[in-house]
């Protein structure tokens, strides 16, 4: 599952230029939160944005060292799964584990950490999507027909945006 990352495999231009940018949206979320009175005059909304790209970091160096197969086997049964965790909101709207948050019932609490499950379907549509291209072959276009598998993502997304449940 695991494989050594070498670094010439790495592609530098796109990894420089996604850490460039974040760098650059996270200076403006601390000048846009400047605080004096907070240590290091970071505001509440500047801790959060350094925290989670902390994550995004390490959650980025683990994928890194996760090998193409492994990702390859988990794109059908990611996309089930996240299905089922959409399917399964839709009916769990309005108790305690979807909480209403703004009117919205479409994120699921567990405890200070809120997750929305429609950010996972967006991964694993790529995943299918790319799994699917690859054992129908790209090349030939028939890996093209594939792209059902979107639509029926995008169906979900309006329904719960019909039901107001969508951001």
């Amino acid at each position: 599952m695991f494989h050594r990352l070498r670094l010439r495999e790495v592609a530098w231009a796109p990894l420089l230029l996604a850490l460039g940018l974040t760098a650059l949206g996270v200076l403006f979320v601390i000048s846009a939160t400047f605080d004096p009175d907070q240590r290091y005059h970071l505001g509440r909304e500047a801790r959060l944005q350094l925290a989670w790209c902390l994550v995004a970091l390490v959650s980025c160096l683990v994928c890194s060292h996760i090998s193409l197969l492994s990702w390859k086997r988990l794109a059908m049964p990611a996309y089930f799964v996240t299905w089922g965790l959409l399917l399964g909101m839709m009916v769990l709207a309005g108790t305690a584990l979807l909480p209403s948050i703004k009117g919205q019932h479409n994120w699921i609490a567990l405890g200070p950490l809120r997750l929305q499950p429609s950010e996972f379907m967006k991964l694993a549509v790529v995943l299918l999507q790319l799994d699917a291209l690859y054992r129908r072959g790209a090349a030939s276009g028939e890996g093209y027909a594939s792209l059902g598998w979107i639509g029926e993502a995008l169906l979900v997304h309006a329904r719960e945006a019909a039901h107001g449940r969508a951001r």
